[in-house]
């Protein structure tokens, strides 16, 4: 028997399986958090993790600052005094610095004091600000009527960090403002063609998916993608190289599809992360690696699974190795964020020692728990076999039935078909409650 035909860790994604079962989780962050993107406020953490979009992602545009956060006055204290004497631009830097505490202690009540004074001149960039203060109720009370109304005011002025934003309140829908795709294809179209590199992406999104009054063009959606993702966007850097893989909108190109998939990763884009260490797995010198590395690991000890790995290493060019370690790196990379897949993916390469990492089966455990505990039907099984008492490679982890069924179990009632088995053949266990 060999590694999955015992446990089926998930080496499918080594195997040739499709890289891109495309997941509309969308990858940035939460919408609450997005909306109010920072112009200058933060969010907790634990707050933004409540308000996950489960289905859809949408990216408002930051405002960007000048490179000085006093502009050309060189100091708070002349901006300020610029500020006080009505220079409109200048109370939105000031707003900016309070809202940073750049140059000045941090205060979101001046912070917004300075927007209003701004917005109410008919400043856009002030209007955007004073819609994310009402928006998150940071400087003042929250209130999302008062946050789109002034949001409204500074995309009919032309802001396109503000035309964007506001397509993505339409797009999908807030408290007080229902869903209307409609309008935000207009504002995020609007915001696209004044070159915004997240109104671009939300465009091609709309494009890609379809929506209301909104026909399915993936050529379309190619092109606005291109343009967002040659400005450094990293969510539509990721779907250009969907596209490649697919041939959505594009001739298929695996040599493109790898460069935009690193451009993504290296911005931190989890998913493409994830999907990086994947195609680094396609190579059939880092399969032969895994495939026969994983052969006989449930029949043997640590020590001799380690000397099989190492003769492994030793018959494939350093280029494959290379590979292997950046298929674990960004595995890794994925993993620390939170991606199921990638950390199930990291059991596996620490219980065969790859990419450099020592053999080590309490950090195998480790990742498959917080894989299990997501939900991922693989990590599951993984956990119930290495529990069952049946393997010599984990025999230093206490044998524990219940751990092993309930695990199995969990896996079970997801489909998983070996979870099944495996589950019907414990039961049949004197040992077994």
């Amino acid at each position: 028997m060999n590694l999955k035909s015992i446990l089926h860790l998930p080496l499918d994604i080594i195997q040739g399986k499709s890289l891109w079962k495309i997941r509309w989780c969308w990858i940035e962050q939460k919408l609450f958090l997005i909306l109010t993107s920072s112009i200058f406020l933060q969010m907790p953490a634990a707050l933004a993790q409540q308000q996950e979009i489960p289905e859809k992602k949408l990216v408002m545009r930051e405002i960007v600052t000048q490179e000085s956060p006093f502009g050309t006055y060189g100091s708070f204290e002349k901006l300020l005094r610029a500020a006080e004497e009505g220079n409109a631009d200048a109370q939105v830097q000031v707003s900016i610095c309070y809202g940073k505490g750049n140059g000045v202690t941090r205060d979101y009540g001046k912070a917004f004091t300075w927007a209003m004074k701004s917005a109410e001149q008919g400043n856009a960039k002030g209007a955007s600000i004073v819609a994310s203060c009402y928006l998150q109720g940071k400087g003042t009370r929250k209130d999302m009527p008062l946050a789109v109304e002034w949001l409204q005011k500074a995309a009919r002025q032309g802001n396109a960090e503000a035309q964007n934003n506001l397509g993505a309140i339409y797009d999908y829908g807030v408290e007080g403002v229902p869903q209307d795709e409609k309008k935000a294809f207009f504002w995020f179209e609007k915001s696209a063609n004044q070159d915004d590199p997240d109104a671009q992406y939300n465009l091609g999104l709309m494009y890609y998916l379809g929506a209301e009054g909104v026909p399915q063009d993936e050529k379309k959606a190619f092109s606005w993608f291109e343009k967002s993702a040659n400005q450094g966007n990293r969510n539509a850097q990721y779907y250009m190289a969907a596209c490649y893989s697919l041939g959505k909108g594009v001739k298929k190109d695996i040599s493109q599809e790898f460069y935009w998939l690193k451009k993504s990763a290296e911005q931190g884009h989890p998913d493409a992360q994830d999907d990086l260490g994947a195609l680094y797995g396609r190579d059939k010198d880092v399969q032969k690696v895994l495939n026969q590395s994983s052969t006989l690991v449930f029949e043997k000890t640590k020590d001799q699974i380690q000397e099989l790995v190492q003769k492994e290493y030793s018959q494939i060019d350093p280029e494959a190795q290379n590979k292997i370690e950046k298929m674990v790196y960004w595995s890794n990379k994925a993993a620390e964020q939170g991606i199921a897949r990638a950390q199930s993916n990291m059991g596996i390469f620490y219980i065969l020692g790859l990419g450099g990492l020592r053999m080590d089966t309490t950090k195998a455990l480790e990742w498959w728990k917080k894989a299990a505990e997501q939900g991922d039907a693989e990590a599951q099984y993984s956990l119930g076999g290495c529990y069952s008492g049946q393997t010599l490679y984990f025999k230093d982890i206490p044998k524990d039935i219940q751990e092993s069924r309930k695990w199995l179990q969990k896996a079970a009632e997801q489909g998983h078909e070996r979870a099944k088995k495996f589950l019907e053949r414990l039961n049949q266990e004197k040992d077994f409650p």
